[in-house]
């Protein structure tokens, strides 16, 4: 056993100490506003530890609301404490490491802890300590569990909720007293201050008051993302070899004052990401040779001046993510950055997208039966895959039936049927002798050889079950979908025509063509009734019943009356 207390850099070695974690973590603190922390536990959640926080529900977590949507979407856990619990008041600051290590003392792990006087004693190899730590925590969070306290998201829903009252839109608060009269044929959720509102067939955009900030005009628009939002007029221009005219769709750009920023000039028009948008314009040309010619989209990028950085070339075109966007030229794929440059040639017949600064690239072996070829039933041989850095350098060649995209350093390829791990210099690091990988955990690879099914660490060495934590997955058997964790333990039986993966804390399923939902344990929280159900955000799912849309809540409140 080894016990040290510490008065000073107390946040480095918490953050050290999370960082060597291996197999889980759990913390109960009242209150986790150290953005630098949660960092490193949003860091150990994606990588497939179980990593599980007791917090307090109040104003002072929910300001870093955005670290803990993140940290769920990366597979952890948080149970949130109620503030006016009666039984107690949770102001533990207390975290065990794979039930090894106890971190307790003083110290909150919020912003403001650094500056004070505090302290943490840091004990390792204390098993009846650990288990005490541990009870304490599991006792807490099955309180909690069975009170519906996990998630801040289910109590927390928008101020203003998209309302339906018969065949009309407005919006009502979460107690369904209508604060937007309902008069519109489709109302979306505010964004930016600023809702997407349908009326006789036009959009326009309402404030939090109901005045219409930007008219009923435009034949459609797209949600508000950093002060601008994409619009579309009917234009009369002419798309055909007889050079008739017609109206059609013509994209731009407004700010939130209605002010067209970017004339509605481009056939189709996306997101800014990086400080440019793709968008397209139609170009008289062929695609194939001896094809006829036609209109097609031709994509290239502007900035939010307007200008025209990038011309309107590419067959096809991706959002620019570091520096770089995936581009389409002449039949061939590659990468240009932000001034229009080759960095990675067109050349190639597909390329992935950046991980870890290195992409997966395909090259076809024969060209002669492209019209022909099906990807679900292709000859592996037809395609061979490798990777290159942003620099074009090659990192393995073309040689492989098929990879995956590296994490960790490392990335699953598969030749003659049988998968291994290379690593970023190209190297078999787990040799190509396996029959499956799975997908759920890089780290800690499942793998199946000589048809025995064991797990191995980043050298190859067997790891028993016990030691890989969970993470629910949905999964498919004899035409059924239940779920998993990351063991292949059956948390939810195979009973579902249909299972999502776990958003806000729950999935959507389908049985008898009747949409529901279910949490992480497999329990029926809102009955499969709907026609159709949508993703939890925000606390918010979208559904249809007997032909109507509207929007329930995690507690299966029906935000609209008919």
């Amino acid at each position: 056993m080894a016990t040290q207390s510490h008065f000073k850099n107390i946040q480095s070695v918490v953050i050290n100490k999370i960082h060597d974690a291996k197999h889980s973590i759990q913390v109960a603190v009242a209150w986790l506003t150290d953005t630098v922390i949660f960092d490193e536990l949003c860091s150990k959640a994606r990588n497939g530890l179980k990593v599980e926080l007791i917090l307090n529900d109040d104003q002072i977590n929910k300001s870093v609301k955005e670290f803990h949507r993140l940290f769920e979407k990366l597979g952890g856990n948080i149970y949130w404490h109620p503030t006016n619990d009666k039984r107690a008041i949770m102001h533990h600051k207390f975290c065990i490491i794979d039930e090894n290590i106890v971190i307790n003392g003083s110290y909150n792990w919020s912003r403001k802890a650094q500056s004070n006087d505090e302290n943490i004693t840091v004990s390792e190899n204390d098993k009846e300590l650990c288990v005490e730590f541990l009870n304490e925590f599991e006792s807490i969070k099955r309180r909690l569990v069975e009170a519906g306290e996990i998630s801040i998201f289910s109590n927390e829903l928008p101020d203003f909720i998209p309302y339906r009252n018969g065949d009309k839109w407005g919006f009502c608060d979460k107690n369904k007293k209508v604060v937007v009269e309902p008069i519109y044929d489709y109302c979306y959720l505010f964004k930016e201050g600023l809702a997407k509102v349908k009326l006789e067939g036009t959009y326009g955009f309402i404030d939090k008051n109901g005045n219409v900030v930007i008219q009923f005009i435009y034949e459609d628009a797209c949600d508000f993302s950093d002060g601008l939002a994409r619009v579309s007029l009917k234009k009369w221009c002419r798309y055909d070899e007889l050079q008739v005219y017609e109206y059609h769709d013509k994209w731009g750009y407004i700010d939130k004052s209605g002010t067209q920023i970017i004339a509605c000039k481009y056939d189709y028009a996306c997101d800014f990401s990086e400080g440019l948008a793709k968008v397209s314009l139609k170009e008289w040309c062929c695609y194939y040779e001896g094809d006829d010619p036609e209109y097609h989209d031709k994509w290239g990028y502007i900035d939010k001046n307007g200008e025209q950085i990038i011309p309107c070339k590419y067959d096809s075109a991706c959002a620019f993510s570091e520096g770089l966007a995936k581009v389409k030229l002449n039949g061939g794929w590659g990468y240009i950055d932000k001034n229009g440059e080759e960095i990675i040639p067109c050349i190639y017949d597909r390329v992935g997208f950046f991980s870890e600064g290195i992409v997966k690239v395909t090259e076809r072996l024969c060209h002669d039966n492209y019209d022909s070829y099906d990807e679900e039933d292709s000859d592996i041989s037809s395609f061979k895959y490798g990777y290159i850095d942003k620099n074009g350098n090659e990192i393995a060649p073309c040689i492989y039936d098929n990879g995956g995209e590296f994490s960790d350093g490392f990335a699953a390829v598969r030749l003659y049927g049988k998968l291994g791990y290379i690593d970023k210099n190209g190297e078999e690091i787990f040799p190509i002798n396996y029959d499956f990988f799975s997908a759920f955990n890089v780290e800690l690879p499942k793998v199946t050889r000589n048809g025995n099914l064991i797990y191995i660490d980043s050298t190859g060495r067997r790891i028993y079950r016990s030691r890989v934590s969970k993470k629910l997955g949905p999964v498919k058997r004899n035409d059924k979908w239940g779920y998993i964790d990351k063991n292949g333990k059956e948390t939810t039986p195979c009973m579902y025509d249909y299972g999502g993966d776990f958003r806000d804390g729950l999935a959507k399923v389908c049985l008898d063509d009747k949409w529901g939902y279910i949490d992480k344990s497999g329990t029926q929280i809102i009955a499969c009734k709907y026609d159709y159900g949508g993703d939890f955000s925000d606390g918010l799912a979208k559904v249809m019943l007997n032909g109507g849309w509207g929007y329930i809540d995690k507690s299966g409140t029906q935000f609209w009356e008919d």
